[in-house]
């Protein structure tokens, strides 16, 4: 596989998953089983023991706003009959896509700066200032 990278010849696997090589596309009909498989080797990756995550803040109220937008899409998704491996995408978009919109919310960029500014009016109500709001 390193040569053929090393001439630009992607590299693919056709329903078998090979671990631990850079491939560049994986093609399979069997779905559930490729999600359990690289489920498998996330999970060796992971390191054992004791350990813990340090920093952030968390609400009682944003638990169960969490869980309730959780549990709404997945209810969604078990009505629509959605395929089991699909439903997983969606699960881990949504969570890809709180995490992201925390990450801009604590320290946006300047795009998101421009933009607060930009619309303050609208999402703070009351506000009369017709000028930029500072960053805090």
């Amino acid at each position: 596989m390193t040569s053929a990278h090393e001439k630009n010849v992607p590299v693919l696997a056709y329903d078998r998953l090979i671990t631990g090589c850079d491939l560049d596309m994986y093609i399979t009909f069997d779905n559930e089983k490729v999600a359990y498989l690289q489920a498998e080797e996330v999970l060796q990756k992971v390191p054992e023991g004791n350990f813990m995550l340090l920093g952030g803040r968390g609400s009682i109220f944003g638990t169960f706003l969490g869980a309730l937008v959780m549990a709404t899409v997945i209810q969604g998704m078990d009505y629509t009959n959605l395929e089991n491996w699909l439903q997983l995408i969606v699960r881990g978009s949504v969570l890809v896509l709180a995490v992201g919109l925390d990450v801009i919310a604590k320290n946006p960029p300047p795009w998101a700066r421009r933009l607060r500014n930009k619309f303050w009016r609208y999402i703070k109500p009351g506000a009369k200032t017709r000028g930029t709001v500072s960053p805090e």
